[in-house]
C-alpha cells in the first residue's frame, strides 16, 4: 500500500473512482453522505481544493482505496484560533479492518502536525459509532454537537 497526495492533473483522472469509493462508504449512513455523484464530485473538487497537499489517497496496487481530506489552516471560531481539520476520511469498505485507514489517518496528522498545528478538530455523525470510537482511541474528546454531527478535539503538545 502508498499512500501519497495527487497532483491537480491525477486529481482530475481519479475523481470518478474517488466518488464510488465515498458513494460506496456511505451507502450504509446515508444521512452523512452525498448519495448522488454530481454532489460528490463538487463536494471532492473542494476538499482537494482548500488543501492539496491535505489531500491524501491510499494505493493498493496503483488503484485508490480510500482517501482523508484536511486543511492546515481552517479557522475554528468556537476555539478563535487556525486549527487543523479534517474533513473526510474513507476507506473503500472492501479494505476496511486492515489497517489502512490507520495508516492514512496518522499520515494526515503528521501533516498537520508539520504545518504547526497543534489542535486538530473533525465532525463526526452522532449514529457514526464505529468512527467516533476510532476517534476516541486516537485521544480525540467530545467537543460540542451541531444537529447530527459530533465535534472532537485534540490538542498536541507544542514542538
Amino acid at each position: 500500500m502508498e499512500i501519497r497526495t495527487l497532483k491537480e492533473e491525477e486529481f482530475s483522472k481519479l475523481l470518478s473512482k474517488l466518488c464510488s469509493i465515498y458513494m460506496e462508504a456511505y451507502k450504509e449512513l446515508p444521512n452523512y453522505g452525498y448519495q448522488n455523484k454530481s454532489e460528490t464530485k463538487r463536494y471532492l473538487k473542494w476538499l482537494y481544493g482548500g488543501d492539496p497537499e491535505g489531500f491524501l489517497v491510499a494505493f493498493k496496487d496503483s488503484e485508490p482505496i480510500g482517501f482523508i481530506s484536511c486543511h492546515s489552516n481552517w479557522w475554528d471560531s468556537k476555539l478563535e484560533k487556525v486549527v487543523g481539520e479534517i474533513h473526510e476520511f474513507v476507506v473503500s469498505p472492501s479494505f476496511q479492518g486492515k489497517g489502512i485507514g490507520s495508516k492514512l489517518f496518522e499520515e494526515s496528522i503528521k501533516y498537520l502536525r508539520n504545518k504547526g498545528r497543534n489542535t486538530v478538530g473533525l465532525w463526526v455523525g452522532e449514529e457514526s459509532d464505529k468512527a467516533r470510537r476510532f476517534y476516541e482511541k486516537r485521544g480525540f474528546r467530545y467537543a460540542g454537537n451541531w444537529g447530527k454531527w459530533r465535534r472532537m478535539i485534540k490538542e498536541y503538545e507544542i514542538d
